[in-house]
């Protein structure tokens, strides 16, 4: 998940016992938003004092989406961003010993549900972009993935898909021109045994 190195700068929004809920930042192509959005827990009961290092387990609560996109036949990739994303989740219970998250939050506005993974000034053709976000764990149905080229937007589809917390996803896409033609009807398909 991290995207520093292990002995590099650590950033964190503070939670403790008062904290109701967490939002994870909408832009996540900055990394310091990255890091802001990647809420870990680690509880540790009944530790003695001792002079000795004390191992602790980090546990990732949120889910990991990493979208790899390039870009064929003259097509430039300006933009990827996930959209339907509910960004804030409320947190039930912290202590040593436990960390529930409790419901997503309800949320209405598209804009509120949209998170930018990578974007580029870029302007040559046939280009790469990739990017991750971190998002609270939550079933997912409609347009989740959008990506911005010079001939327009492209979409990419779920339908209930679960995304697990603590979990990481990834896409690799191929985005390129091609000419859908007219579709007169779709039939079902009929298997004569051959």
């Amino acid at each position: 998940y991290p995207k520093i190195e292990a002995d590099g700068d650590n950033a964190a929004k503070e939670v403790t016992n008062a904290t109701t809920s967490f939002t994870v930042e909408a832009n996540q192509e900055e990394e310091l938003n990255y890091m802001k959005s990647d809420l870990m827990w680690v509880g540790k009961t009944a530790v003695a004092r001792t002079t000795e290092d004390v191992e602790l387990e980090f546990h990732h609560l949120m889910a990991k989406m990493t979208v790899s996109v390039t870009a064929k036949e003259g097509v430039l990739v300006k933009s990827i961003s996930l959209m339907n994303v509910i960004r804030e989740v409320a947190i039930t219970e912290l202590s040593a010993s436990q960390y529930q998250l409790g419901d997503l939050a309800t949320v209405s506005d598209a804009e509120q549900k949209t998170i930018m993974l990578a974007s580029t000034e870029e302007t040559t053709v046939n280009n790469s972009l990739s990017g991750s976000a971190l998002f609270p764990g939550q079933t997912i149905s409609g347009n989740f993935i959008k990506v911005e080229t010079n001939f327009g937007d492209a979409y990419f589809s779920v339908t209930d898909k679960e995304f697990v917390k603590g979990s990481e996803y990834s896409a690799d896409l191929v985005v390129k021109r091609q000419d859908i033609g007219y579709v007169s009807s779709i039939a079902d398909w009929e298997n004569n045994g051959g």
